[in-house]
């Protein structure tokens, strides 16, 4: 389940970016009562981004994987555990993993994987923030080397006697740049990030069929 690696081959893609500061020029003196309806409209617009002279800006990102596997929950389960709170998926690709013992914020456990030998991505921190055994759910917080965030729940449901339901949610951000001589719109950022997702959900389902592979020929 190469789920956050990729945020993280599918999140590989999502790295931080920056938000480009805009030069402005020099303001004309406000008159009083036009700067107090200024700073209400300010107080309006907390939060919101603007199009306005921007070159990159870091959009949300959720991307939502759900497949049939024919092998028990059980199995699958104990097959997702292994490689996300064990450290097996990134010893796979690489990395030294060691336990979070150290770090007090990882309260339900959680491993650091670090290969110095690659140009990127030399660290990923996985911090487990939610465990349940019974629901077989486990949220996750995952940050690389250049400090991205990215939230991953993985859940498995029964499906009948001897298949189940993976589902997984990946949410993140990632920047998206204006096109080469045009504008950053918010219908530019709406194709942009659709087809980011549905190249990624794309990504997710070749990955997820090795590990298929492995879950349904031992169950």
């Amino acid at each position: 389940m190469v789920l956050t690696t990729s945020a993280r081959a599918a999140a590989a893609t999502l790295l931080l970016g920056t938000i480009s500061a805009c030069a402005q020029g020099d303001a004309a003196p406000a008159q009083e009562p036009a700067a107090k309806e200024t700073a209400i409209d300010d107080d309006a617009a907390e939060g919101a981004v603007s199009s306005d002279a921007l070159d990159i800006v870091m959009v949300p990102f959720t991307d939502v994987y759900t497949t049939t596997v024919q092998a028990s929950a059980d199995a699958v389960w104990a097959h997702l555990k292994g490689l996300y709170i064990e450290g097996g998926r990134t010893r796979q690709q690489g990395y030294d993993v060691m336990p979070l013992d150290d770090d007090i914020t990882a309260y339900l456990g959680g491993t650091r994987a670090v290969n110095p030998d690659l140009e990127s991505r030399r660290e990923v921190i996985i911090r487990v923030s939610a465990l349940d055994e019974e629901a077989r759910l486990m949220a996750l917080f995952i940050t690389l080397d250049d400090m991205t965030p990215i939230y991953v729940v993985h859940q498995v449901r029964p499906d009948g006697e001897a298949a189940s339901v993976y589902q997984t949610i990946i949410q993140t951000q990632m920047p998206v740049s204006a096109p080469e001589g045009g504008e950053l719109t918010a219908d530019y950022v709406r194709e942009k990030m659709l087809a980011d997702v549905a190249f990624h959900n794309s990504e997710v389902d070749q990955i997820f069929a090795g590990e298929r592979a492995i879950l349904e020929a031992a169950d």
